[in-house]
């Protein structure tokens, strides 16, 4: 599920360079939309934010054109085939499609963005980013190193362990994964005992 929002403006749309280098000054107020969701093995706890070490802005903010005669209509088509589409969960949670060619001397922005995002942020989207009081950004941005599943699955036991109830789910959990560890164990020994006990070809 996704929030999504068609704005017009009067004027000629800006060179989309141009377009991406001002969300890209911006996105520092928004680490959000540089970070994916990553699942917990074994579905041991919900999805984490992570940063998003392939992240690229070309990818989420895209520019396109509409048909002549470049009506509101042409207009609602195209929303309607982009708002369709589900976001790529492999990626952070968010579109944005800058539209030139609207009728009048207008042009347009979509905004596509997944609800799980902007409950993240408290409400604060890209368009507040966008349209808000400019403020100074730093110049690079690094991400952290996605961590490893076995990193993910401690901590979201370690979580599980903060509470009583979950306490008891986690220990009842590592108990059946350390038992399933040792019957895997057992059956791969008695398979080589078995082998012993062959006779000889010849």
């Amino acid at each position: 599920m996704h929030v999504a929002g068609v704005l017009i403006f009067k004027g000629s749309a800006p060179p989309y360079q141009g377009f991406l280098d001002h969300i890209a000054a911006r996105l520092d107020h928004v680490p959000r939309y540089r970070q994916r969701l990553a699942t917990v093995p074994l579905a041991q706890g919900r999805p984490v934010w992570v940063d998003d070490t392939s992240f690229d802005l070309r990818y989420h903010v895209r520019a396109t054109a509409l048909p002549s005669p470049g009506s509101e209509y042409e207009l609602q088509v195209l929303a309607g085939r982009v708002f369709s589409l589900r976001l790529n969960r492999e990626k952070p949670l968010w579109e944005m499609w800058l539209v030139e060619g609207l009728s009048d001397d207008r042009f347009a922005v979509l905004t596509k963005t997944h609800h799980a995002l902007v409950d993240g942020i408290s409400g604060v989207d890209i368009l507040t980013v966008l349209f808000g009081e400019e403020e100074p950004g730093s110049k690079d941005w690094t991400p952290r190193p996605t961590p490893s599943d076995a990193s993910l699955l401690v901590d979201a036991l370690g979580e599980r362990l903060s509470a009583p109830a979950e306490a008891a789910r986690a220990a009842a959990i590592a108990a059946a994964l350390l038992a399933d560890r040792d019957r895997n164990r057992g059956s791969s020994g008695t398979r080589i005992d078995r082998s012993k006990d062959e006779p000889a070809a010849g």
